[in-house]
């Protein structure tokens, strides 16, 4: 926890992702995880694919 009173954030971590002007929500966190899955996903059928189109 942040006790330092010229930080205005609960944890300095979160300071440093809001001085680098970045997401700190809660729920960022989770999109990037579904946005993860789904891009391995979906590189992984394009890749069957391919191997299938060029037997």
């Amino acid at each position: 926890p942040n006790t330092d009173a010229s930080i205005d954030a609960p944890t300095i971590g979160k300071a440093i992702l809001k001085s680098r002007g970045m997401f700190v929500e809660e729920y960022w966190y989770w999109i990037c995880i579904g946005a993860l899955i789904g891009f391995s996903l979906l590189f992984n059928v394009c890749f069957v694919l391919a191997l299938k189109y060029l037997n």
